[in-house]
């Protein structure tokens, strides 16, 4: 299985080349869904970096993202009569880390900033000149 052992930062360091996972093969249908407010696709890859697509270890790689995107756009298309199946494209040596379980949903907005000193793009009179 996908255990931490055979997963090292050093192997992640090493992959190199480009992946690229569309929503389905050039001239396919991808669906939106009402239901799901957004596109099938969009929605279980969201889902994936979020979490569920994390291997035992916690983190989420690409051929985990595709995998678990791939199963899932599949299964519920084709529960509702659709088919879309995901499509991959690229050359790479390796694997890719994408992200760790959980980090990805505690991306907070930015705090308001506190209204005290020069705001950001307050222009100021530099005293140097006149």
């Amino acid at each position: 299985g996908k255990t931490a052992s055979s997963r090292t930062f050093d192997r992640f360091q090493q992959a190199d080349g480009t992946r690229v996972l569309f929503a389905a093969r050039n001239g396919r249908v991808s669906y939106e869904n009402d239901e799901l407010q957004q596109g099938v696709f969009s929605h279980f890859l969201l889902k994936g970096l979020r979490g569920e697509a994390a291997g035992t270890d916690g983190w989420i790689t690409f051929q985990d993202l595709r995998d678990y995107v791939s199963n899932e756009v599949r299964a519920y298309s084709l529960k509702r009569g659709e088919v879309q199946v995901p499509y991959e494209a690229g050359e790479s040596n390796g694997d890719f880390l994408l992200a760790r379980a959980g980090r990805i949903a505690e991306v907070k907005p930015p705090a308001p900033p506190v209204p005290s000193g020069p705001r950001p793009l307050e222009v100021r009179e530099n005293p140097r000149d006149g």
